[in-house]
């Protein structure tokens, strides 16, 4: 059972505060920076004592770096330090001793103590999010001409007068505090001026996070409101379960958000926005838009051959590949086409057996897979194409995969699964030896996931993202039956959105790593 950050504040001044006699003084702003200086030395000495050890506790070793973070805000939030101590990174801080071992298992043990304390209680769906909790300050693009390769900026941060942090050594404090969340930049970025070069903005945090090789999950959520119609991205760091907002889409016209399809090269860091519908005119787009999460930047990428809506998208061999969709008039297309995104460039491919808009899609062993789903009143079955990039050939899609796909899908271990929008809102799965679709065991999705969904995944989990943002998260176990069968079995998790993102649907998710 994972439990949220914020669940576990631990109060370190009142741990090492022994003697507070040792520290005090009669001004307040040094009383303040001195008390942050020797928690943020003490928290970095015990990470690595508790390295060295071989004492097992369920805390990661950036665990520790965040609690460094709540310690920030503290001092921060008791407004004793000067803006003109913060904008000169001065801070007189006398010299001390690294604690010894005995002291920091204490601490270890008190703080084990405590995660027991909290995750000893039972609840039928896990809850990782705070509904009390707000939205972090948007990500701030840099100025028209960016600071990032400024080389007074970037001599700045690496001045060797004064460390990162204090007794540490600048590779490894770097590496500490690369692993903070975005949440508090704000706070953190005031402690000194080292620290402000590095936190100024995201793009500089992001490039030196790139480049030292860190890929943390993040999922971004393309959602409208329901009442006013307006297109807005907010993204979940699904390692802190926080939510945050990224600079709104370039778009001239306003668009229908259901119209447009999204792609993304998570390892890469970026998502592309292809085609979609002028609102309230029949009037199908091909523009192309391109966020960079190293960046925080939208680019517009070179137009699409054909302008098209409701199609079909995915990623093959590191190429986008779309097809189908609305032309004007509700024209279907068989139509498509595929682009590199290294240079940009749109080139046609064969066109499918059939005209039809798409439902859904997926990628699955190096085919596109696409389907117009079930319409009412289901009287017609639904057709079906698979695309083979090798050949560049279009072939027709199995009755049972065509019949069974009653839902938004994704692939997990090589298989096709399918968040059902009826059947109590059961997961399953596609077993392709027998054309047959196979329930997924475990319990439904929970009951605060409303539709309409949005899906996605990465690794063994499923994110399932409903109206007002809440979103599911399915952990998938590979089982086998009795028989040997292959098997899966899904357990559910439920990260709860903050109250400002209610009235919100969901329209797309895409997983980015950072």
């Amino acid at each position: 059972m994972r439990v949220s950050a914020h669940q576990n504040n631990y109060n370190i001044s009142t741990i090492i505060t022994s003697s507070p006699q040792t520290y005090r003084r009669t001004n307040n702003s040094y009383q303040s920076i001195f008390k942050l200086k020797l928690q943020s030395v003490f928290i970095f000495n015990l990470f690595f004592v508790i390295s060295k050890t071989d004492f097992e506790i369920d805390f990661s070793r950036w665990g520790f770096v965040f609690m460094l973070c709540l310690v920030v805000f503290d001092a921060i939030e008791d407004n004793h330090m000067t803006s003109n101590q913060f904008e000169l990174g001065f801070t007189p801080f006398p010299s001390f001793k690294f604690l010894n071992s005995d002291s920091a298992l204490g601490f270890l043990n008190f703080a084990k103590m405590q995660r027991v304390r909290v995750s000893s209680q039972q609840v039928p769906v896990q809850k990782l999010g705070d509904s009390q909790m707000t939205l972090s300050p948007k990500f701030k693009l840099a100025s028209i001409q960016s600071r990032l390769l400024d080389p007074l900026l970037e001599s700045e941060l690496n001045l060797q007068g004064d460390p990162l942090i204090p007794g540490l050594p600048d590779d490894i404090a770097l590496t500490c505090l690369l692993r903070l969340p975005v949440t508090t930049h704000p706070a953190t970025r005031a402690v000194c001026k080292r620290w402000y070069q590095l936190f100024c903005n995201k793009e500089r945090f992001f490039t030196k996070r790139n480049e030292m090789g860190f890929q943390d999950p993040w999922l971004f959520v393309f959602s409208f409101h329901k009442c006013t119609g307006k297109i807005q991205w907010h993204v979940l760091d699904l390692t802190h379960f926080s939510w945050h907002t990224i600079p709104p889409m370039p778009c001239v016209d306003k668009v229908c958000p259901h119209g447009l399809r999204c792609v993304s090269f998570p390892s890469n860091g970026s998502l592309f926005v292809c085609g979609g519908i002028i609102f309230d005119a029949d009037c199908p787009l091909n523009v192309v838009m391109k966020f960079d999460i190293k960046k925080n930047h939208w680019t517009i990428m070179k137009k699409m051959i054909t302008a098209r809506s409701f199609f079909a998208s995915g990623v093959i061999n590191e190429k986008i590949y779309v097809a189908g969709g609305n032309s004007t008039d509700l024209f279907e297309l068989n139509s498509g086409e595929v682009m590199d995104p290294k240079n940009g460039i749109w080139h046609p491919i064969a066109n499918m057996r059939t005209n039809m808009a798409v439902y859904d899609a997926a990628v699955l062993n190096g085919k596109l897979l696409v389907t117009e789903g079930w319409f009412w009143p289901f009287y017609v079955v639904p057709r079906g194409q698979i695309y083979d990039p090798k050949t560049d050939n279009w072939e027709n899609m199995a009755d049972g995969l065509r019949e069974g796909w009653t839902g938004s899908s994704v692939v997990i271990y090589g298989h096709l699964f399918v968040v059902t929008e009826h059947e109590r809102t059961k997961l399953k799965v596609y077993d392709m030896n027998s054309d047959t679709w196979k329930p997924v065991d475990g319990p439904p999705l929970p009951d605060k996931i409303c539709k309409p969904f949005s899906v996605n995944c990465y690794g063994s989990f499923i994110y399932v993202v409903g109206r007002n943002l809440h979103v599911a998260v399915g952990r998938i176990l590979n089982v086998h039956g009795r028989d040997k069968s292959p098997g899966f079995l899904v357990e559910w998790e439920v990260v709860e959105a903050p109250d400002g993102l209610g009235n919100l649907t969901p329209s797309s998710a895409q997983i980015l790593f950072g």
